[in-house]
């Protein structure tokens, strides 16, 4: 499947596994607008990417993302406009995780599973450990460190 995206997000295919990076590498792939705006059109696209099993998530270079640009950020607090606009791109960014049938998850916690090595599509308990954690921001806390969650384990 090809992939509608701007050059600072790339879309590798390994099997089953998509590779997603984040390329901005000499600005430590710090989020601007284009990346942003990225981000928000990239789920819908990996949804309907019917060959894809799991994402991972990384950076070029050597960071995974420095956190926002600082030149992204001094526009945001000065234009509403574009302000509103990160805060849709956000929200596409958020609802189209959760909504996406593909986990995503950092290279860390994939399991060999996803990438075809096993004939169902979740993971088991031989392939992904259930003592595997995850650091997950709840809404609750809003705070660091996250919430660790456990892995499901066989589905």
């Amino acid at each position: 499947m090809s992939y509608r995206l701007p050059p600072s997000i790339q879309v590798d295919a390994d099997g089953a596994v998509r590779i997603v990076r984040l390329n901005r590498p000499e600005q430590l792939n710090a989020t601007n607008h284009e990346l942003h705006q990225g981000l928000a059109e990239l789920f819908p696209q990996i949804d309907a990417d019917t060959e894809a099993r799991a994402v991972v998530l990384t950076g070029n270079g050597r960071a995974f993302s420095a956190g926002g640009d600082f030149g992204y950020l001094d526009e945001l607090a000065r234009d509403d406009e574009l302000r509103r606009l990160a805060l849709d791109h956000g929200k596409q960014i958020v609802t189209g995780m959760i909504a996406c049938r593909v986990p995503s998850s950092p290279p860390s916690t994939v399991p060999p599973s996803a990438s075809g090595a096993a004939s169902s599509p979740c993971p088991t308990s031989s392939s992904w450990p259930r003592a595997r954690t995850w650091p997950i921001p709840t809404w609750r806390s809003a705070s660091w460190p996250p919430t660790v969650v456990r892995s499901p384990g066989p589905c």
